[in-house]
């Protein structure tokens, strides 16, 4: 599967960069990188952008230009917008800067990292929190608290920081305790943990940070071929998408609609074209295909081919390539 996050990191970071939009990275991605190594789905960004320059993201990622206007109306408005990259199947929320004195002290401590090899700027540990604070005191989910649990055992933090934005954003600390509150982990294993991961050398540290961004998104494609074993790799990224982010309301239908009518293109067209490579390597007529599959014409086949193919065809396809994959061994 390969580190899928890797990727999707290095295509949003070149095209920002080669677009000279200012941006830093939080959200899940960036607790993994500070001191949680954790599974995340996404990759949540803060951009210094103005609504013109939405263009300019899009000509890296040409399938959402349909909704240029629409993405340009939330960033005037400074709301997110979000893509799902067709290549990765990854997620990328984008979160408009506020013009406010806090987003810019925000963004002057923000850090370029090497994560992985990949040179991206990262929200400090500080403004990590202060995001967190903010999200939790909007919806108390445990997702955030459980980062906050996490994040708040650093002893290097700038506690005077801390202290000064939350009481100017007028954010509820709670204490900074938050280890009263339901948590898979004790305060203990958490420090051990933090404690055991510090004492990595910096290039292990973010493998093993990287490794479980991976994790949640391999199991997934894996727990999907496993179940539908019939499935090709762009069929496999479609069911991943809608599981992650359909079934659980990260992107709106009609996001996920014009998603699924892209890619079932793609998937047609893929699998047309591993079907007549097939034809070629066999030197097969539609009427040997047609035999084969105990159908009475060719031409109901070739016209066939141009709307998706049908099972038995499928089938064949995959059997041909196993074949083919095993003789080069």
């Amino acid at each position: 599967m390969g580190n899928i996050f890797s990727t999707a990191l290095q295509k949003i970071v070149l095209a920002l960069e080669s677009e000279k939009i200012d941006y830093m990275i939080v959200g899940g991605f960036a607790v993994s990188y500070h001191n949680r190594a954790r599974t995340t789905n996404d990759i949540d960004l803060i951009l210094q952008i103005h609504p013109h320059q939405v263009s300019k993201i899009l000509k890296h990622f040409p399938q959402w230009q349909a909704f240029e206007e629409s993405f340009k109306e939330d960033v005037a408005s400074g709301l997110m917008f979000n893509i799902t990259d067709f290549d990765t199947g990854i997620r990328y929320d984008f979160m408009t800067f506020q013009d406010s004195e806090y987003e810019c002290s925000a963004f002057e401590r923000c850090e370029l990292v090497s994560f992985f090899g990949i040179k991206c700027y990262m929200s400090s540990k500080e403004d990590l929190i202060v995001s967190k604070f903010r999200w939790y005191n909007i919806s108390s989910s445990d997702k955030q608290m459980e980062d906050l649990q996490f994040l708040l055992l650093d002893k290097t933090l700038d506690m005077d920081y801390l202290k000064l934005w939350t009481e100017r954003l007028k954010l509820k600390t709670y204490g900074l305790d938050y280890w009263g509150k339901k948590i898979h982990i004790s305060k203990e294993s958490a420090t051990r943990h933090i404690s055991i991961i510090n004492g990595f050398s910096s290039e292990k540290r973010l493998k093993i940070a990287l490794d479980f961004a991976n994790m949640g998104i391999n199991q997934t494609h894996d727990w999907i071929k496993s179940n539908h074993p019939e499935f090709s790799e762009l069929e496999v990224r479609m069911e991943f998408v809608r599981l992650l982010y359909y079934e659980t309301a990260s992107i709106s239908e009609k996001h996920w609609e014009y998603y699924k009518k892209v890619l079932e293109d793609r998937i047609r067209k893929d699998w047309s074209k591993r079907f007549r490579k097939m034809m070629e390597a066999k030197n097969w007529t539609y009427k040997d295909v047609a035999k084969y599959g105990r159908f009475s014409s060719g031409k109901v086949i070739e016209a066939t081919i141009s709307r998706g193919l049908p099972s038995f065809a499928k089938l064949a396809v995959v059997l041909f390539e196993q074949n083919e994959s095993a003789r080069k061994f």
